[in-house]
């Protein structure tokens, strides 16, 4: 899109970030501050990245977005949290309950977008 110099400035912001941030968390908490920094350094590129594509593309209906993954999410979870099976086959079940309970809502968005 010709946006050479914003993401420039965003790589900018995101190391200068995760350097700072880093240095003072990691030397103070060690591998949690490590894994701190690395949130707040993904919390801030992605703060940058919707700030930039509203500004410049479009409007991100964030609400509308958020609420169409609610259902997913929260069946996953139910399943993560209730279900009394080895963590690991737990964590796929939840994956595939994901899945399963958000694939039709998406199918659903592809045809009308095909369709208009």
């Amino acid at each position: 899109m010709g946006r050479d110099r914003v993401v420039l400035r965003m790589v900018i912001v995101n190391v200068l970030t995760n350097v700072l941030v880093g240095f003072i968390l990691i030397s103070q908490f060690g591998l949690v501050g490590a894994a701190a920094s690395m949130l707040v350094a993904s919390v801030v590129n992605m703060v940058q990245h919707f700030w930039y594509f509203e500004r410049d593309v479009d409007k991100i209906h964030l609400g509308h977005e958020l609420m169409s993954i609610a259902p997913a999410a929260l069946a996953a979870l139910v399943c993560l949290v209730l279900i009394p099976i080895h963590p690991n086959a737990r964590l796929v079940l939840a994956l595939l309950v994901y899945f399963g309970v958000s694939y039709p809502s998406y199918g659903n968005a592809s045809m009308r977008s095909q369709i208009t």
